[in-house]
């Protein structure tokens, strides 16, 4: 009884890493195609079977947000060297922290708005099929949605 339960469980865990070995190299083969930014703009339009102009549209909204996001970082870089330059002083400048802090934080919610309103005016655009094609997308994987800058539904806010 022993014998057959533990034949059993071998086949079982054989079986699951085989399933396992056939997805990963599955989706390593499928990654592969799209190792460039412009081949994963791609294989989403194809996926979502988008028309030119909608695909250049998603192309544009996502490199504008890469752009957008990587100034953002440079500038948080900025400021924090700011405040370790005005901790290491006898008496900082709070009044000049604060200004920064509110600047860095101003310019985030303008970015955030306005990725936002470009990636309406794309859902927009989406038939409905489309639409739904996305939405099974970013159930599936919500990290997208981050990654993307892409609001929740029913807010303004990306993230």
């Amino acid at each position: 009884m022993k014998t057959k339960l533990l034949l059993i469980l071998l086949a079982a865990s054989l079986g699951f890493n085989i399933f396992f070995t056939i997805g990963y190299f599955s989706a390593k083969k499928h990654l592969g195609k799209a190792k460039t930014f412009e081949a994963r703009v791609a294989l989403a339009a194809e996926k979502l079977s988008l028309d030119e102009r909608q695909k250049n549209q998603l192309f544009s909204i996502i490199k504008t947000s890469r752009e957008k996001i990587q100034q953002l970082k440079r500038d948080q870089k900025k400021t924090v060297q700011l405040f370790k330059s005005e901790f290491e002083k006898s008496s900082p400048d709070i009044e000049r922290l604060k200004k920064a802090m509110r600047k860095i934080e101003n310019e985030r919610k303008r970015v955030r708005s306005e990725i936002a309103a470009q990636w309406k005016t794309f859902f927009e655009s989406l038939s409905d099929k489309q639409r739904k094609r996305v939405m099974n997308m970013l159930a599936r994987h919500p990290e997208l949605r981050k990654r993307l800058l892409i609001p929740s539904m029913g807010t303004d806010r990306a993230i």
